[in-house]
């Protein structure tokens, strides 16, 4: 039914004008709920990945002291030493007679 005041009309208009900010508001919300639960979802996902590599890069760098005492340990026994000695005593037995 068509407005035969102006003050139907401005009430139509104000209804109309309700019915579409509300509809509005409510694509709105549901829009931003939809990228809160997208962003939380990224936010876990990545928790997770960066605690993995946390963990692992714990194991790797007390592998690598656990590597670096060792070598410290064979290198105060004089085991690099003893070695080069073993080396250029198997080349000395292993030249031909004539050369030495």
């Amino acid at each position: 039914m068509a407005p035969t005041t102006p003050a139907e009309l401005l009430h139509q208009m104000a209804t109309t004008l309700e019915s579409h900010i509300t509809d509005f508001i409510g694509e709105s919300e549901s829009r931003q709920l939809e990228i809160q639960q997208v962003f939380d979802a990224t936010v876990s996902e990545l928790s997770e990945r960066l605690a993995a590599l946390e963990s692992e890069l714990e194991e790797k760098e007390a592998s690598l002291q656990e590597i670096a005492a060792d070598r410290s340990s064979l290198a105060g026994l004089g085991l690099p030493t003893k070695l080069k000695n073993c080396k250029t005593e198997l080349r000395t037995r292993a030249e031909p007679r004539g050369k030495r």
